[in-house]
This record gives C-alpha cells, structure tokens and sequence, in this order.
C-alpha cells in the first residue's frame, strides 16, 4: 500500500491517509487496535450514508488488490459539465491574473471579440457566458465544489448561488 500513499497524519485515533487509487483520492483512517484479520470501516449515517457506503467497498476492493470498477454514474460528470467546469476555472484564473474579460471570452470560446465596440461586446452570448462562468466559478472556489460529492440525484451536477 505504501507506493499509493499520498500524504499521512498521525493523531490520537489512529493515522489519517490519502490515498491515491488509480487517479482517485481515497480517505482513511487506520486505526492502531486490529481485531484479527479483520477490518473495521466505521460509516456515519446521514444523508450522503450510501456515498459512504460506495467508497468502502471501493476501499475493500483496493486492499484486496482487485480491481475498483469505475465510480457510480450518479458521481460521474458528463463531457459538457467537465468542460464547463474548466471555463470556470480558466475564466477565474484569468480574471486573478488581470487579463481583460474580452480576451478571456475570447480565448475559452475560441472567436475572435476584440474588433466589436464595447456595446456590441455587452449584447453578446459570450459576455453573459463569461459572467456566468465567473459567477459560478467563485462559488465553485468558495466550496461549491463539494457539491460534485452529491452526485446527480441530489442535485451535485451543478450548484445554485
């Protein structure tokens, strides 16, 4: 197990890791007192119980050294909310890095706004476009992101302001 651990923190219920599954991040905690051969997966039972479920038998797999399968379809995010989901990181980082928001459209849409006037740049698709993908990219930045753990059948393929 020790080539796919991440990172480790020891502390007084036992050692906490992050493992790195076939490109997947798994949490665990590993705790000192065994009980023979067996393993122990405590599971807190709340809304997102059966999430909790699907990663521990993920988490078994992986220790069995069998192979983990692909991730639920209600947890796995479609081509067009992938590529939104980058806009909206490339528009806020270029938005940090003070890059004026035409050349930013101009670049996550691949068209070319920079010879429009300032009135016709505000009529455009792509101005709202960017300002929603700035918007959404905040609230992904400031912990929506958390929302991709729901799934889709809780409403994790996008998220509200």
């Amino acid at each position: 197990m020790a080539p796919h651990i991440v990172v480790t923190y020891d502390a007084s219920d036992g050692r906490h890791a992050v493992l790195d599954v076939q490109g997947q991040r798994l949490r665990c905690l590993l705790v000192a007192e065994h009980l023979g051969e067996a393993r122990s997966f405590i599971l807190t039972d709340d809304a997102f119980f059966d999430i909790r479920m699907e990663s521990v038998v993920r988490m078994r797999r992986f220790l069995a050294r069998e192979p983990l399968g692909s991730p639920s379809n209600h947890l796995r995010l479609s081509a067009q909310q992938r590529q939104r989901q980058v806009r909206m990181l490339c528009a806020h980082d270029g938005r940090q890095a003070g890059i004026p928001y035409r050349r930013i459209a101009s670049a996550l849409f691949r068209v070319d706004l920079n010879r429009m006037s300032a009135d016709e740049w505000r009529a455009t698709a792509y101005y709202k476009a960017l300002y929603r993908l700035l918007r959404d990219g905040e609230i992904w930045l400031n912990g929506g992101y958390l929302s991709l753990l729901q799934g889709r059948t809780r409403g994790g393929d996008s998220f509200s302001p």
